[in-house]
């Protein structure tokens, strides 16, 4: 069995890209200097879910219903957070919404497993709800598919 818990995800952003759109490309995108920064004050950490469009249609001698699949979409999460302006990762994602370019992302979790993705930034902000909790943000995240069709890549230990 290999589950594990959530806690000690950690989310790494770039600008850069990989030479690849595959495990070794990202591999050696999250591994060579400079290293890509780590969003820090994690306090949510995302689903990865790819949702393919129903196409269906009514056959008229079966009353039945056919399923198939159509396009798909790599999702959107929302990550929240406890506002830091000194975290290097917080301020490329900051960065990153004001740029209309994908950026590399990756997810490792604590059992070794890393998800490897490009995405773009559509929202970052913060706020402060009372006075009994810490400064919060929010980031808003839409994953995007190359153009070859590369959506996540999920990287598991040897």
């Amino acid at each position: 069995m290999s589950v594990t818990t959530a806690s000690g995800v950690t989310i790494s952003l770039t600008a850069a890209q990989p030479a690849t759109y595959d495990e070794a490309g990202y591999n050696t995108l999250f591994t060579t200097a400079p290293i890509p920064s780590k969003i820090g004050e994690l306090i949510g950490g995302p689903e990865l879910k790819r949702v393919y469009q129903l196409i269906s249609y009514n056959l008229m001698d079966r009353k039945s219903t056919e399923k198939h699949k159509g396009s798909f979409d790599d999702g959107s999460f929302t990550l929240n957070l406890v506002y830091d302006y000194e975290d290097e990762g917080q301020l490329i994602a900051i960065e990153a919404r004001e740029s209309p370019n994908p950026y590399s992302a990756m997810i490792s979790l604590p059992n070794g497993v890393r998800a490897f993705f490009q995405m773009k930034v559509f929202g970052f902000g913060f706020g402060a709800p009372d006075a009994n909790q810490m400064v919060g943000a929010t980031m808003d995240v839409q994953i995007v598919t190359t153009k070859a069709g590369v959506g996540v890549v999920i990287s598991e230990p040897a």
